[in-house]
Formats: C-alpha cells, structure tokens, sequence
C-alpha cells in the first residue's frame, strides 16, 4: 500500500479558499479599556458550580462509609484457624513427597533439538 504524496489531497481547493477567505478578514485593533472591561466584568461574575455535581463528594463519603462498616463489621469466624506449626509441617510432608527429578513433558522424538537441550550425563 503505498502511502500518497503529501500534495495530493482532496481537499486541496477547498483548504485554499478557506485561507484566502481568513486573510480578507480584517481584525479590529487591540483596544485595552475594552479589554480590561471585559477582564472586570468576567471576574465579578459568580463561580456557579455545575448542577448535580454537589452530590458526588456527599454520596463518595457516604459509600467509603458503608464500605468501611461491612468490612469491619465484628463477626465471629466460621472456623478456627489453624495452628502455625501444624501447617509447616504439612508444608513439609507435602514437599517430601514430590519427585526430586522432573519427568519430561514431552518425549524426546518430537524435536530433532531435544537431545541438545539435554545435559550431558557421564556413565558411572
């Protein structure tokens, strides 16, 4: 897909008459009392917040709260939880069990490259 130079658009006639337009217009002179009149009159005006957002704040804090009771709420545990010694030593029961060699998940026939992989082992 070849992308198209960047002189080839569309729009080409369109973007020209569009700029020729803007440079007719002409643009009235800085006038500061103007400006400082409007700057005054602008900043007199009231800060009026957008309407519903005095809520957000009010139902934010109150769903913090509800969350924070439910999560601290006092409740008695389903099960007494088990004692620290006992669970090492099931730990350790239940790695002695696991095979110290690891079994080959595929067997070697299925790449040429397996037997690379495998480190050299000296006969005894």
């Amino acid at each position: 897909m070849n992308t198209p130079a960047r002189d080839h658009d569309d729009h080409s006639e369109l973007r020209e008459a569009l700029w020729r337009d803007a440079a007719r217009m002409s643009e009235p002179p800085f006038d500061p009392a103007l400006h400082h009149a409007t700057m005054r009159r602008i900043r007199t005006l009231p800060d009026a917040p957008l309407p519903g957002w005095r809520l957000v704040p009010a139902l934010g804090a109150g769903m913090a709260l509800l969350t924070a009771v439910l999560i601290f709420a006092h409740r008695e545990p389903r099960h007494p939880s088990p004692d620290f010694a006992a669970v090492i030593a099931s730990t350790e029961n239940s790695i002695a069990s696991f095979a110290m060699e690891p079994t080959a998940v595929l067997p070697g026939w299925i790449s040429p490259t397996a037997s690379l992989l495998d480190p050299p082992r000296l006969s005894e």
